[in-house]
C-alpha cells in the first residue's frame, strides 16, 4: 500500500521589531529556524526590521544574520498577503488602534 504524501504546513516564523528585544527575537528565529524540520514544513521568514520595516525572503535572512537593513526591499503593508497579520500584530501594539493612516501608526 502506498504511503499518502501529506502536503506541508506552511508557517510563518516572525521576529525582530521595534522593541528593545529586537536582539533576542533575532537569535529565538534563528535557532527556531534552524531546528525545524522542513520537510514537514514550508517555512518562511518574516523579518521586522528596527525602523518597522517588514522584511521577506532574502531580506528577512540578511535581518537574521546582523547585516545592514538599510538598503533593504520591504513587504508593503498593502501587500494582501500580510496586511491581516500586520494589521493584528499593530493593533495589538497600539492602544490607538483607530489610525486612519499608516503614517498616524507610525507614531507609536
Amino acid at each position: 500500500m502506498a504511503k499518502k504524501k501529506l502536503k506541508k504546513l506552511r508557517i510563518g516564523i516572525l521576529f525582530g521589531g521595534r522593541s528593545g528585544e529586537h536582539e533576542v527575537s533575532l537569535l529565538s528565529a534563528a535557532s527556531i529556524l534552524k531546528a525545524i524540520d522542513r520537510k514537514k514544513y514550508d517555512v518562511v521568514p518574516i523579518g521586522i526590521s528596527k525602523k518597522g520595516q517588514w522584511l521577506m525572503d532574502a531580506d528577512a535572512q540578511r535581518l537574521l544574520h546582523g547585516e545592514s537593513t538599510t538598503q533593504l526591499g520591504h513587504v508593503s503593508e498593502d501587500d494582501p498577503e500580510f496586511a491581516i497579520t500586520a494589521a493584528i500584530l499593530r493593533d495589538a501594539h497600539c492602544p490607538a488602534a483607530n489610525h486612519r493612516s499608516a503614517k498616524q501608526h507610525r507614531a507609536c
